[in-house]
């Protein structure tokens, strides 16, 4: 009977640390590591690859019928950060963010001055560059929060655009840097007080030039994982 007693009361502290809520380290000042992966989306059309193609091949004059062909605006995206945590409300990031490489296809009909050419175009946007943010977080449990974040991307932009069927083929690369702001909204579960898992969509609106090189909307999905100090 002793040893049945011994083994329910063994039994019974086991599952009440098992179900304790972990000690949340939203609630501890300090410095925080992590990285991201997910999956991106950008909003790309000819709209932007025109304006692209008059700055890169001297089409100002020209009228530009683009009819678009294929597209890549999915790709695989990824980041690294550190912060620092005031409190269980508020933080500040640093990030260095890629935000994928997006692809256009499209015929195009240019006619200036009484002359048509027609061809096939190509464009291919590479974005990438380091972010700064607030984060207010607000706590749900010991173990869940709900946060949004706001600040600024310097992104970098590499711009490739092919024109073909023309005598010959050009091919321009544009490079430019732009401040953007980037926003994003997400939930943490803190899994114990060192480590948290986060999932978060952030969107960084207007990313280029639409004059230079082009301009993208770009949307990120991803899991995050995060080593507080």
């Amino acid at each position: 009977m002793r040893r049945l007693r011994a083994g329910i009361l063994t039994t019974g502290l086991a599952a009440a640390i098992l179900v304790l809520p972990p000690p949340s380290n939203a609630d501890r000042a300090g410095y925080y590591v992590g990285g991201d992966v997910g999956l991106a989306k950008a909003d790309i059309g000819t709209g932007e690859l025109r304006g692209a193609l008059q700055t890169a091949f001297d089409a100002a004059g020209a009228d530009l019928t683009l009819r678009p062909k294929s597209a890549d605006r999915d790709d695989l995206v990824y980041g690294a950060l550190v912060g620092y945590r005031l409190s269980e409300f508020l933080a500040f990031e640093a990030q260095y963010l890629w935000l994928g490489e997006y692809a256009l296809t499209a015929d195009v009909v240019a006619t200036q001055g009484g002359n048509t050419a027609d061809g096939e175009v190509a464009g291919r946007w590479h974005v990438k560059g380091p972010a700064v943010s607030v984060v207010g977080s607000w706590p749900l449990s010991s173990r869940w929060d709900v946060y949004g974040r706001a600040g600024a991307l310097w992104a970098e932009m590499d711009a490739t655009l092919e024109w073909q069927g023309g005598s010959p083929d050009e091919r321009a690369k544009i490079r430019e840097t732009t401040t953007e702001l980037i926003w994003g909204i997400g939930a943490a579960y803190h899994a114990s007080p060192q480590w948290t898992v986060r999932l978060e969509y952030q969107q960084v609106p207007d990313v280029g030039d639409s004059a230079s090189g082009g301009e993208l909307d770009v949307e990120r999905y991803t899991l995050n994982w995060v080593y507080s100090y």
